[in-house]
């Protein structure tokens, strides 16, 4: 197993992300497909994490950067969403990979892009 940073520019992925969280999270896909027809794209405003086994994603973790003001102090904060993980290939760790491959950059550099 393996994750890291993916693009949804990559030939495919966007198919089989779509199809994994269609699995997971039924109904998504629809909201994502109306949201993008509004001018709001699902991939605009995520950073995407993917952990992928044999010839396929089977978990993924995006990241949204939001800039906030704590304390009097602007500062991006990350926000994760879209966690998923395959039925058939849950317990095994890929869910884990993929968030910490997702947050160890924002640990490292609060930021996300």
């Amino acid at each position: 197993m393996m994750a890291s940073r993916r693009s949804w520019s990559e030939p495919g992925l966007r198919v089989q992300l779509m199809a994994l969280m269609d699995a997971v999270f039924p109904g998504l896909v629809q909201a994502i497909d109306r949201a993008r027809a509004l001018g709001a794209a699902w991939e605009d405003v995520t950073v995407l994490f993917v952990a992928s086994a044999g010839d396929g994603p089977v978990g993924q973790v995006s990241v949204m950067r939001f800039a906030m003001v704590l304390d009097g102090t602007p500062t991006d904060v990350g926000c994760l969403h879209a966690v998923c993980t395959h039925p058939a290939y849950r317990r095994r760790g890929h869910c884990r990979t993929s968030s910490w491959t997702g947050t160890t950059p924002w640990a490292a550099r609060a930021r996300c892009g």
